[in-house]
């Protein structure tokens, strides 16, 4: 095998740089991906007097995952 077709066939998250497989649709893996979303989820909330169901629909998330965010 050659090497300059070994790293072909991936693609790297913008932001920490892991591999992707070159079919993922996203720029972002999914760990940056929850994260970055995390981030905003958190200003949202410090911005306003919102509940965590106002939340979960703003932002088509489950609402389950933002009570999992709540906990931690």
């Amino acid at each position: 095998m050659q090497s300059k077709y070994l790293f072909q066939s991936y693609k790297y998250c913008e932001i920490c740089h892991r591999n992707l497989p070159l079919n993922y649709k996203e720029a972002a893996c999914p760990s940056c991906s929850e994260y970055a979303l995390f981030q905003k989820v958190k200003e949202y909330i410090r911005a306003g007097d919102v509940n965590e169901y106002q939340v979960a629909d703003h932002f088509k998330i489950p609402l389950q995952l933002v009570r999992k965010w709540i906990r931690e």
